[in-house]
């Protein structure tokens, strides 16, 4: 009986981390400019994180140095948007489950935006303000 249980339980896990990996990330339901804050700082979300930046330095050139070192990060891939337009979105997968969170980065007016977000469940447990502030600070912004 607990071998059945144990079994059940097993094959549950591991329908639920193929399911996560492989569930379809449709560019136009995550590419999005979501949470527009107006004031530059860092922001918490429900389940995610948002930064708001102002670059001393001409914006093509800052969002192009976010964006390669985000695209140099492991289990990455752009979403959506390109550089020229303005507004790219990656989405980043946790190592062991895949679990994806979306990451938008956009300009608007003076002020560079990146917001990350999970898409699955409630809390991110920080994950999403730990990878932006890494970024942003690899970036020098």
């Amino acid at each position: 009986m607990m071998t059945w249980f144990l079994a059940g339980l097993l094959t549950a896990v591991l329908i639920v981390r193929f399911y996560v990996r492989h569930v379809p990330h449709e560019a136009v339901d995550f590419h999005l400019q979501s949470y527009p804050k107006t004031e530059v700082g860092d922001y918490r979300t429900d389940g995610g994180f948002e930064a708001v930046r102002q670059p001393d330095e001409p914006m093509a050139e800052a969002m192009a140095r976010l964006v390669r070192i985000i695209e140099e990060n492991a289990r990455t891939t752009h979403l959506g948007g390109s550089l020229d337009a303005g507004h790219i979105s990656f989405v980043t997968r946790t190592h062991f489950w895949g679990f994806p969170d979306t990451t938008n980065i956009w300009v608007s007016g003076d002020h560079l935006h990146i917001h990350g977000h999970l898409r699955f469940g409630k809390s991110d447990l920080g994950v999403n303000q730990r990878r932006i502030l890494n970024w942003l600070t690899l970036a020098r912004l």
